[in-house]
């Protein structure tokens, strides 16, 4: 997600982030949807096994065909990687809608700690 950023020499990149994002070029270089559909399904999968990496939810902002899987992805990575390049060309109004969801979820997250939930 963040291959484009300086500094990340000492970060290691899992093997299946990267056959992810060889898998993502290769559907915007060809347009063949067998490897969007590869890309979503796996990130999918990663993010019920890793739901903190950064990179699934990228993923999902990017290609997701549903809005609404597209805006909740974007929540996620604001909070997780607010730098992240599926965030800067991401759609304006769908990075707005995520700032407002993130910010309700966090409320909510909040008031169900008070309440003892």
């Amino acid at each position: 997600a963040n291959a484009d950023h300086r500094y990340t020499e000492q970060r290691s990149l899992l093997v299946r982030y990267q056959l992810l994002e060889v898998a993502r070029i290769l559907f915007e270089t060809s347009g063949h949807t067998k490897y969007k559909s590869f890309v979503l399904e796996h990130a999918n999968n990663f993010t019920i096994t890793d739901p903190i990496s950064a990179y699934n939810h990228s993923f999902i902002a990017m290609l997701s065909d549903s809005r609404n899987d597209r805006v909740s992805a974007l929540a996620v990575l604001i909070h997780l990687d607010p730098q992240s390049r599926a965030i800067a060309t991401a759609n304006k109004q769908e990075v707005q809608e995520a700032l407002k969801k993130m910010k309700e979820d966090r409320l909510a997250l909040t008031q169900n700690n008070r309440d003892g939930i």
